[in-house]
């Protein structure tokens, strides 16, 4: 199935560390793929669809090349190695998290929101101490606030 343009743009304006959180919640605890390089600089995350792909090397010494030309040999056939609907963000830092777009995308958008207000009130002065995490239920409050007011 195609990620949804909506999920595509929520998962863009959350970072890999907040969807590395919120994968960590639920048990998943190996989500990050190592040596991921873009082919160009990356300024905003880039957000889609999982495929890895496994070939069998061709064995040029073994075979002839009369067996390349049947698509049934092992060595024309790919594996998928993500679970259906699997997505993967990749930030401009390069960290790369692979996920169920559905299972975290609606939690990882209001952790980002929470974050975004948290460092709006360190921004303007407040305590760090009782708003991230969030312990003081008054901190909950006015980010109720906060998100009314900012329409998220």
């Amino acid at each position: 199935m195609p990620l949804r343009p909506e999920i595509r743009a929520s998962l863009q304006r959350v970072s890999t560390a907040t969807i590395a959180t919120a994968l960590f919640k639920p048990g998943f605890r190996i989500q990050c793929i190592q040596g991921v390089q873009p082919l160009h600089p990356v300024h905003e995350s880039m957000v889609g669809e999982a495929v890895t792909l496994r070939t069998i090397p061709a064995r040029e010494d073994l075979n002839s090349l009369e067996v390349f030309r049947d698509p049934d040999h092992p060595q024309r056939k790919l594996i998928e190695e993500f679970p259906a609907g699997a997505v993967v963000v990749i930030d401009s830092r390069k960290d790369a998290r692979a996920a169920s777009a559905g299972a975290i995308t609606a939690e990882a958008s209001e952790m980002t929101a929470y974050e975004d207000f948290a460092a709006e009130r360190v921004a303007a002065g407040a305590s760090i101490r009782g708003l991230y995490p969030a312990t003081d239920p008054r901190n909950l409050e006015l980010f109720a606030e906060w998100r009314r007011a900012k329409g998220r």
